[in-house]
């Protein structure tokens, strides 16, 4: 019971939030691998300041307006790449490789079925108009389930 309430509470905060999403430019998708690259070890931080970055859509997916749903941040000649969202709603960065390029052609089975997913999800945001507002995790305090949504902002709330 006290989960379907914490997840009613959460759809009607989410849902009472609405549209100041905006598209991610082929730009912003740079700058965001290019401060996640930064933020890793070895190899792929020094990648970040020293290699050229090539921005391509995931798959051809775009929304209504023929924005890029997903883009693939190449990193310098197969030294890796980054896959960044295409909506601010979404968590910035949704995979990397350490390794290799990104090609729509040589994409494996399960990977673009997983990537499907990230574009169905992020159609139907767009159906529903949802704005980003935080990660959200539960926890447990004195053996009591809270849902806590940590803002970008560095606030949290707890539900």
């Amino acid at each position: 019971m006290k989960i379907k309430r914490s997840l009613l509470s959460l759809c009607t905060l989410l849902t009472t939030l609405m549209m100041w999403a905006g598209p991610v430019s082929q730009e912003q998708a740079c700058e965001v691998a290019r401060q996640w690259l930064s933020t890793q070890n070895g190899a792929m931080r020094r990648s970040a300041a020293m290699l050229p970055l090539e921005v391509k859509t995931v798959m051809g997916a775009t929304d209504e307006r023929q924005q890029p749903l997903l883009y693939a941040v190449n990193i310098g000649q197969q030294q890796g790449y980054v896959v960044v969202s295409g909506d601010d709603r979404l968590r910035p960065v949704l995979a990397y490789s350490d390794k290799g390029t990104y090609s729509d052609e040589a994409v494996p089975a399960n990977m673009r079925v997983w990537l499907e997913g990230y574009v169905r999800e992020m159609q139907w945001l767009s159906q529903c108009e949802l704005e980003y507002v935080g990660e959200v995790e539960t926890i447990t305090v004195n053996g009591k389930k809270k849902i806590v949504l940590h803002r970008p902002s560095g606030e949290e709330e707890e539900g």
